[in-house]
């Protein structure tokens, strides 16, 4: 969503954009890794959220207005079938066993990603080049005949 507001390219939303989502930065995402990893138990399961549930279409509009874009690169696509309305999780459990919550503010999360992505847009650009374009091609463009090829009894490669 952040190269293609950057690039101006649409921004494909879901159906209405009211899917909710639970936002966590990247480091405090790490941040609650290594949490777990040093001070969690064997076999416990831990919730690493971001206590922050905001719907998509609020996340796209928002990163539109913090790189400078407008509102028309929003493109509303079909809903998938079964796309769940919410994902939000309970981190209680990181919080009073580990000592871990988040500490960076989504709006503060969302400027530095944007940030990162201006930095980085050379290294970005060759990320989205080559390769990565052949398996977008492959696993999303031509996704059916793609995992016909990996099924048992399927085309098989050439090589």
């Amino acid at each position: 969503m952040i190269t293609n507001a950057l690039d101006d390219k649409p921004l494909p939303i879901y159906g209405d954009g009211k899917q909710q989502r639970d936002w966590l930065h990247v480091e405090d995402n790490c941040r609650g890794v290594l949490a777990v990893l040093e001070k969690g138990r064997v076999g416990e399961c831990y919730n690493i959220g971001g206590l922050d549930v905001v719907e998509n279409l609020t996340i796209a509009r928002r990163l539109l207005q913090l790189t400078g874009k407008t509102e028309s690169l929003l493109s509303y696509v079909k809903d998938r079938p079964g796309h769940d309305r919410r994902y939000a999780l309970t981190c209680d459990k990181m919080e009073k066993h580990l000592g871990w919550k988040p500490q960076i503010s989504l709006e503060d999360g969302l400027r530095r990603t944007i940030e990162w992505y201006k930095k980085h847009s050379i290294w970005m650009a060759a990320v989205r080049g080559g390769d990565y374009l052949s398996y977008y091609d492959k696993y999303y463009v031509n996704r059916d005949s793609s995992l016909h090829e990996l099924a048992p009894g399927g085309a098989k490669s050439s090589k």
